[in-house]
């Protein structure tokens, strides 16, 4: 395991051409001497409504308590990016033509902007804060410093197996593969909290009393930091949906296979649109449960939570072997992916493995995607990956069904299992589909 909970991205970053500082000096953040100030770091965990409280307490102000504005609703990447020594993704900004020091630049003036606001608390909230290692909480903590008299955090925890079994599925659903899924303790979080701010500075609560209402744990939130109630936003209901057994297989799959356009616009809302095919393909299967996932829970978390913490949680399964997911795609499954690609018009003949129905399915929501958006390239042929990708100006509308016969051929470009009688079968079922597009 190698990788962490994925982090929202800036949407939109502006290059800026200002001074490259490292830190936060007093110069910058030099407000102890004129207002006594405190900062609350919302420190996750994740899963446990964060997303909700994010987007609902995002450009509050009362004049007392501030939400910091740092150009993102969750913080978590912003402080990241400013107090990492060794950023993972710098370079991954810098292919896209970004300068990282620049990025760093914005959210050191918007972190700048924020403090000299001068209110008397203002409230950072970013799941993955957590998950930092001692070293950045470390220099997060000395900056601030410079600013605030007080810092205190604010974490929110979840029965360990239940956390697991949320966290997986969300995890998966947005592209993780299983191997790289780093499931961090609940332990290791609160011990580097603890070590880095103190133990009395760290507040930790039970998620699950605060459920009674649909808005409970964002209610609860603002009761802790001293803020007045405000609206729940329900953007990401949809990403925090539970998903079925089956559809959760087919996932776990499907991200092993990393197929073409997986990033950009048009690889998430394809991704989407697959992901909804799926559900509605087994939307009478099973329910996941948190004992399918017991190979991945931290089980020593709960005499952990429950000796230093005082919160108490009930194992409700027994520990698995490490490793051992047990998350298959049989055969009735296979079967129901190809009937339903046979509803669309697709014929295949024998050749029937799993992964060439994934590819199938994925590829037809690619191409309805293609056609939704009527892109093809300036010179009126298809657009090719790189340029579909990035989004560039030159692209034109066109013919939507082009962009469809892109996404089918190329299809059948990747399908090589298929013999060539197969492959006929489905170029005529192709051309079908886009004569009706057409």
């Amino acid at each position: 395991m190698s990788r962490s909970f994925a982090v929202s991205r800036p949407i939109m970053l502006e290059r800026s051409r200002g001074p490259q500082m490292r830190g936060l000096d007093r110069s910058q953040t030099g407000t102890r001497k004129t207002q006594r100030m405190k900062c609350i770091l919302h420190a996750g965990a994740h899963k446990t409504g964060t997303t909700a409280i994010q987007n609902a307490m995002h450009g509050y102000d009362d004049g007392r308590l501030l939400y910091a504005d740092l150009i993102d609703t969750n913080h978590g990447f912003a402080l990241e990016v400013l107090f990492s020594d060794s950023f993972r993704e710098r370079q991954s900004y810098e292919r896209l033509g970004f300068s990282f020091e620049d990025i760093r630049e914005q959210y050191r003036s918007a972190l700048h902007k924020t403090l000299q606001t001068k209110r008397e608390t203002i409230v950072f909230s970013g799941e993955n804060i957590s998950t930092f290692d001692i070293g950045l909480l470390e220099r997060m903590r000395d900056s601030f410093r410079e600013a605030f008299d007080a810092i205190e955090v604010i974490l929110f925890v979840r029965e360990p197996l239940d956390w697991t079994c949320s966290y997986m599925q969300t995890c998966v659903r947005l592209g993780e593969r299983l191997d790289d899924i780093m499931v961090r303790s609940f332990r290791s979080r609160i011990e580097n909290l603890r070590m880095v701010f103190g133990a009395a500075n760290v507040h930790l609560h039970r998620y699950e009393d605060h459920l009674s209402s649909e808005d409970g744990i964002l209610s609860a939130f603002c009761d802790l930091i001293g803020a007045e109630k405000v609206n729940i936003d329900d953007r990401e209901r949809e990403l925090n949906k539970a998903i079925l057994s089956d559809t959760f297989n087919v996932l776990c799959r499907f991200n092993e296979l990393g197929l073409l356009y997986e990033n950009g616009r048009f690889g998430r809302t394809s991704r989407s649109r697959f992901i909804r095919r799926l559900a509605l393909i087994f939307r009478d299967g099973a329910k996941l449960t948190p004992a399918d996932f017991s190979a991945y829970c931290h089980f020593d978390d709960y005499e952990f939570l429950s000796e230093a913490a005082g919160l108490h949680y009930e194992k409700t399964a027994a520990e698995a072997p490490s490793g051992n997911s047990g998350f298959e795609i049989g055969a009735d499954q296979t079967a129901a992916l190809y009937e339903f690609l046979g509803d669309l018009g697709l014929e295949f003949g024998s050749a029937r493995d799993t992964d060439s129905a994934i590819k199938a399915l994925y590829y037809y929501c690619l191409a309805e995607e293609f056609s939704a958006a009527g892109l093809v390239g300036a010179d009126g042929g298809p657009v090719v990956p790189g340029r579909l990708s990035a989004g560039r100006a030159e692209h034109e509308q066109v013919s939507a069904a082009s962009a469809a016969d892109y996404a089918l051929h190329r299809f059948l470009g990747d399908l090589k299992l298929l013999p060539p009688k197969a492959r006929e079968r489905f170029l005529r079922a192709a051309e079908r589909r886009l004569d009706r597009l057409r």
